[in-house]
């Protein structure tokens, strides 16, 4: 199991030797197929993952269409911490699939755990928040460019800050995510 990101996540927090050992009892190492779904729109979702090998997309179920779209990447170098935020937080069924893009591991934590142990030792309640907080951030900082930039500029966006989506991630749901054909997304990446 190949999990030195994650213990490097909890060291660079500060946490205790002990207290990772502990963390890292509580998760669940699971391995995921390339095109398998990890979460299912419909499901309930009550765990976070932590990505140690691999990438996922998020994707939503448009309910009146049956259409899904790509809300968000994940991957062990651009947002590894990865749940269904609509499902996770309120304990409604998600609306949402994880979806593995490639062979990959993740580290899987059930929400009360993660939250029983939080409640008992403060730098890891920092860490959960902060992570959290991070993730919603920048989602919020994607969701604000695909509303305000045209596709050329969202395109020329994330190949200046974040080119592991550009590698990693198929141009099919990049695609998706940008809400264009991969044909428009094949000649925006002629032009940059």
């Amino acid at each position: 199991m190949n999990n030195n990101s994650f213990i490097n996540e909890l060291r660079a927090a500060g946490l205790p030797e002990h207290l990772i050992d502990t963390v890292i009892g509580v998760g669940q190492l699971k391995s995921v197929k390339s095109q398998t779904t990890l979460i299912e729109a419909g499901k309930d979702c009550r765990t976070i993952y932590f990505i140690l090998k691999g990438a996922f997309v998020c994707r939503h179920l448009n309910q009146e269409t049956g259409d899904k779209r790509t809300i968000s990447f994940h991957m062990v170098d651009f947002q590894p911490f990865i749940t269904c935020i609509d499902s996770y937080f309120t304990n409604l069924p998600t609306a949402c699939d994880l979806l593995a893009i490639s062979e990959a591991e993740v580290l899987a934590f059930r929400k009360n755990d993660l939250e029983e142990l939080a409640g008992a030792h403060q730098i890891l309640s920092a860490f959960y928040n902060a992570h959290i907080i991070n993730a919603l951030v920048s989602e919020h900082g994607f969701k604000t460019k695909l509303i305000q930039y045209s596709s050329e500029s969202l395109y020329r966006y994330i190949i200046c800050n974040y080119p592991q989506i550009i590698q990693k991630i198929p141009s099919k749901y990049i695609a998706e995510f940008m809400g264009i054909s991969p044909e428009w997304l094949s000649k925006l990446k002629h032009k940059t």
